[in-house]
């Protein structure tokens, strides 16, 4: 933990002057992880961490592992951090950071360092809503009203 500490305090001085058009923020973070000495990110390749994806697989010094499902992706980060000292896990809006955020906190409580980025959606698309799951989107069936008899145990045909 100190180890990473120390290299906080100097971050900015190590990072090279760039275009600040020229680097993305996907790049950016994996580059600066790696700079802290993490060579791995563990996670789950989904829609909307595509980025984080391509920015791992861009990388020389980061190689990224796939996990089964986001709550091994973060227990494996956790691990990676308990031994390493940081970790980063990358999982993807909705559904998989929930599920992560349970290894995440179990390893905030073991006060483990574990760096969890999460694909999302650009705010435009979440102000529209153009990203809602197809079954959000359907429309609700009105059926009309089967009329029923005056007496309880008898219903009229259709």
């Amino acid at each position: 933990m100190q180890k990473f500490a120390r290299r906080r305090r100097s971050c900015l001085k190590q990072l090279p002057k760039t275009d600040a058009s020229a680097v993305n923020v996907a790049d950016y973070i994996v580059e600066r992880l790696a700079a802290e000495g993490i060579d791995h990110c563990f996670g789950v390749a989904g829609d909307y961490v595509f980025p984080i994806c391509d920015a791992v697989d861009s990388s020389a010094k980061v190689k990224w592992i796939g996990c089964a499902n986001e709550l091994n992706a973060s227990y494996a980060a956790d691990g990676y951090a308990r031994i390493r000292g940081a970790a980063m896990l990358a999982t993807t809006y909705g559904v998989g950071e929930l599920s992560a955020i349970n290894g995440v906190m179990g390893a905030n409580a073991e006060r483990s360092l574990v760096f969890h980025v999460v694909g999302m959606p650009s705010y435009q698309h979440q102000r529209v809503a153009q990203d809602r799951p197809s079954h959000a989107r359907r429309r609700r069936l009105r059926l009309p009203a089967t009329p029923v008899a005056s007496k309880p145990d008898r219903l009229s045909p259709p």
